[in-house]
């Protein structure tokens, strides 16, 4: 009997031992699967988040495009008159500043119209002036060639003079 107790208890260990060993493995199988239920859920909500989000910025941008449509007709049309009001003033300040430009360069036309006949007088100036040296130079060089040239004649109708003369006293 003492030993069937003994049995009984080592036997009623060994199966605490083996319920445990069960339990373990029971409590990673349901920790698996609050892991995989967890991950799905997870999947789900983004999947559905970005479809909605998809939707919704579908539905927004359509709204969008017509307040966008609006708001740009609203700004072209303001636009337009601000932009018209700025060419006008621009307009006038170019206009105003062409009239300050006239003038000065009416200015600077009656000075640009001085200096040029200035430089017409100074180029007429020295025109003459270089015309008169080259005539000078023309008639120093041309009247010493002119008169070498008649030395050269006459010594020349002096020589044939001297030479015909020699050849009638050869043939006498």
């Amino acid at each position: 009997m003492a030993w069937n107790r003994y049995r009984r208890g080592v036997a009623h260990a060994e199966q605490d031992d083996r319920n445990e060993a069960r339990l373990d493995e029971v409590k990673i199988r349901l920790d698996f699967r609050l892991k995989k239920r967890v991950f799905n859920a997870v999947k789900k909500f983004t999947r559905d988040y970005r479809t909605a989000k998809r939707f919704l910025r579908t539905l927004v941008s359509g709204i969008d495009k017509a307040n966008k449509t609006l708001a740009f007709g609203s700004w072209r049309q303001y636009n337009h008159g601000e932009t018209i009001f700025k060419f006008e003033e621009e307009q006038s300040q170019m206009v105003a500043e062409m009239g300050e430009m006239a003038k000065v360069d009416g200015e600077v036309a009656k000075t640009l119209k001085r200096k040029q006949d200035r430089c017409a007088r100074i180029q007429k100036v020295h025109s003459t002036m270089c015309q008169k040296t080259l005539q000078k130079w023309v008639m120093r060089i041309g009247g010493q060639s002119i008169e070498h040239a008649f030395k050269n004649w006459k010594q020349t109708v002096a020589d044939l003079k001297h030479r015909e003369g020699l050849l009638i006293s050869l043939r006498k």
